[in-house]
């Protein structure tokens, strides 16, 4: 029988925006060394990390000797149970429909009474958040490399009718420490849409929102807007946001004006200032897409820069 142990959640991070109000994350329950029958098939091998209403755990699957990764989202933490079941099955349903090389592969998901738990790919090359902190800021060809990935994967998320709304450092991955293949994953916050039906709510990481995030219903152009803040973060090291309390930093979302911002990073290169421009475009009707950006001259005339 696996046993499962919940930590706390480390400091620091910047925590996501669940779409309906929730508690904060609390191990005050006496939830260590947790025994679930529902985990016979799984052996705790470590812990990986946490998000804001869940953590990851490295688990060996018993039957087939793989090792997996191992979300639990304790119930307790959110409001209503039943939109806590109709949250955890969106995300399962959407994580099944996506099959593709830049999305954590899915294996399968369960609930107990106090637990639900989702299987995933195990990704042990670390996330893109350690790496940048450990490296300060990336090369022009580094984050052309990075973006390209990330953009492929986004393009694919977009193709099968689902938003994302959670693109940030902590959730892109890499897949071994020895290579430098990036995955997708976290599809909490997710959703799927359509030109007649949009999604709306706040959701999301605060530094990462679109714009009309707040405002009105939006569509999957909110992912192309946080793509443009990862690059800017991957290439500077640091925030587009001087602001700190959340209310003042939604204000300088509306009001900065993002080209002088980028026009400051004299290292690019002026392709790459043109796609960051594009997809850093208030306007969602203006924005570039996740397939127009593939496109873009940036990733076709400076693959050899140093």
């Amino acid at each position: 029988m696996g046993c499962i142990t919940l930590k706390k959640i480390p400091a620091g991070r910047e925590r996501t925006i669940i779409c309906k109000p929730v508690s904060g994350f609390s191990t005050t329950e006496n939830t260590d060394n947790l025994m679930i029958s529902n985990l016979s098939d799984y052996i705790s091998l470590s812990f990986i990390g946490a998000g804001a209403f869940s953590e990851v755990l490295k688990c060996q699957h018993r039957p087939s000797n793989g090792v997996r990764a191992l979300k639990i989202t304790p119930k307790h933490l959110l409001v209503s149970s039943q939109v806590d079941s109709q949250a955890f099955l969106k995300e399962v349903s959407i994580l099944k429909k996506l099959k593709h090389s830049k999305i954590v592969n899915f294996f399968e998901s369960f609930e107990d009474k106090r637990h639900y738990y989702i299987v995933t790919e195990l990704c042990e090359g670390d996330t893109l958040y350690n790496r940048l902190r450990r490296a300060g800021k990336f090369s022009e060809k580094i984050v052309l490399e990075i973006m390209q990935q990330v953009l492929e994967g986004v393009s694919y998320i977009h193709s099968q009718n689902v938003v994302h709304r959670d693109i940030k450092l902590e959730n892109i991955l890499f897949v071994s420490p020895d290579r430098f293949d990036l995955k997708i994953a976290d599809f909490g916050n997710s959703s799927t849409f359509s030109h007649i039906k949009k999604p709306q709510g706040l959701c999301g990481t605060l530094h990462y929102l679109a714009p009309e995030v707040h405002k009105k219903e939006y569509d999957e152009k909110v992912d192309i807007w946080s793509c443009g803040i990862l690059a800017y973060m991957l290439l500077t090291g640091r925030s587009p946001y001087r602001e700190t309390a959340s209310k003042d930093i939604i204000m300088e979302i509306d009001q900065k004006i993002f080209t002088e911002l980028i026009n400051c990073c004299t290292e690019l290169s002026d392709d790459g200032r043109d796609l960051l421009n594009k997809m850093l475009e208030k306007d969602p009707e203006k924005r570039i897409s996740a397939s127009e950006a593939l496109m873009h001259s940036w990733f076709y005339n400076h693959k050899d820069i140093c």
